[in-house]
């Protein structure tokens, strides 16, 4: 039905191309536009642009990776993974450990994330690591993994400020009917794009999964992940991979964009290569949208992607449990069901009283509660998670409704047995 869905691949009609490619240039270009004049109502004011309007979207900062939790615990270096002993799994080498994740992106570019009504999502440099030393004095038991993490003499250099140029921008499937449809106005709309904040954390998933959509347990490594919901934009949520724009030296650990590490912007891995890791930077993880009717009410549980996800990490057992080092942790995308796109605020309304827990690694549900008689109205505000008892793992949740309800769920301390829909049950 949209240009994008359009075949293009030889022999494509002519026409297909030329629409396609009509959009992309308008989506790039300077574009021209009037805007009321409050001083004067008579005589609008003429205006250039190329973004969108940033509405509800607030700029969104990443840097290097700094969760202090997993630092001081230094995830997963001593934890037995994929049902092996510990000596077997710290073979696989100093990636699986946080505490070498961020030191060996320590000087990460600095990048600005923010979303737009353009039904984009924009990321611009923020600041370059400009010098010739990334490396910290750093105690033996983490050199003693890889000798190239650490020296002795200290950092050698300094952030730049940033070019404020633009890195990439990223158009979801679910905005491309809206890239499309703002191609073919001939004046400026109030629609609504990539309306809400982006969310970053650290994650340990294996980035690429096999042909079957599920991932391998022994490539899991750290990664870090945005992941974006739209507001009034529509129903969904996506994630992205960005650990890594930039080639690193292992000399020094610099960062080094396109044009060389005095001057240079352009991420180096924005085409990927063996020197990028495994994805290209950055690379789409996974869209998510929940078009079913659990509770049978004749729409769609999921309405407009009001809540922001928040990322949680839990404990979970494909089997029963019961064998040692079974239990394996996930990290999920935890949000709200959202508002309807006609709310009512009150009991009525049938679409977005659910809750949400996606599974970060391959974009599943992993939990899912609510519907009709379960919650009492729509969740389209952020989910508050709680670590109870600080054992790292996410046990409490909190969420309010439309209806005016405050509603608390306890999952407590797992680790959850997945059923054959790949779920874990309903808390006690």
């Amino acid at each position: 039905e949209y240009a994008w869905n359009l075949p293009t691949p030889d022999p494509s009609p002519p026409a297909n191309l030329n629409t396609i490619a009509g959009i992309v240039e308008f989506t790039l270009k300077q574009k021209q536009g009037e805007i009321d004049n409050p001083l004067d109502p008579t005589n609008p004011l003429h205006i250039q642009y190329v973004l969108g309007d940033i509405f509800h979207s607030n700029p969104v900062v990443l840097n290097a990776p700094a969760n202090f939790d997993y630092y001081a615990k230094d995830l997963y270096w001593n934890t037995p993974l994929c049902g092996a002993d510990l000596p077997t799994t710290q073979l696989r080498g100093p990636q699986i450990s946080y505490d070498w994740f961020s030191n060996k992106n320590l000087c990460r570019r600095v990048m600005l994330l923010v979303g737009s009504d353009d039904g984009q999502l924009h990321a611009f440099d923020a600041g370059i690591f400009r010098g010739t030393d990334c490396k910290l004095a750093l105690p033996a038991t983490l050199v003693s993994r890889d000798p190239t993490i650490a020296d002795n003499d200290g950092l050698d250099g300094k952030y730049d400020f940033g070019s404020g140029k633009e890195l990439f921008s990223f158009i979801p499937a679910a905005q491309m009917p809206l890239v499309k449809e703002l191609s073919q106005v001939s004046s400026l709309t109030d629609q609504y794009g990539i309306d809400n904040s982006a969310r970053v954390g650290d994650v340990f998933i294996d980035p690429v999964l096999d042909v079957t959509g599920n991932p391998t347990c022994q490539d899991r490594q750290w990664r870090t992940v945005v992941l974006g919901t739209y507001r009034e934009g529509g129903a969904g949520v996506f994630a992205l991979d960005v650990t890594q724009p930039d080639i690193i030296d292992n000399s020094n650990n610099v960062p080094t964009p396109l044009g060389g590490a005095a001057t240079g912007y352009v991420p180096s891995c924005i085409n990927g290569g063996p020197s990028c890791g495994p994805l290209p930077y950055p690379s789409l993880l996974w869209e998510f949208k929940d078009t079913s009717d659990e509770d049978g009410v004749g729409g769609a549980d999921e309405a407009e992607s009001w809540s922001r996800p928040i990322i949680g990490r839990i404990q979970v057992c494909n089997g029963a449990c019961d064998q040692p080092n079974e239990p394996e942790d996930r990290y999920v995308a935890i949000f709200g069901g959202g508002l309807p796109e006609n709310p009512v605020n009150s009991a009525a309304d049938e679409a977005g009283n659910w809750l949400y827990m996606v599974d970060i690694e391959t974009g599943r549900i992993i939990y899912k509660r609510g519907g009709d008689g379960v919650i009492v109205g729509s969740v389209p505000a952020d989910i508050t998670g709680v670590d109870v008892n600080v054992d790292g793992y996410v046990d409490t949740l909190y969420f309010g409704t439309t209806a005016g309800y405050v509603y608390k769920v306890e999952l407590g301390d797992g680790p959850f047995e997945l059923g054959v829909d790949g779920r874990i049950q309903d808390p006690t």
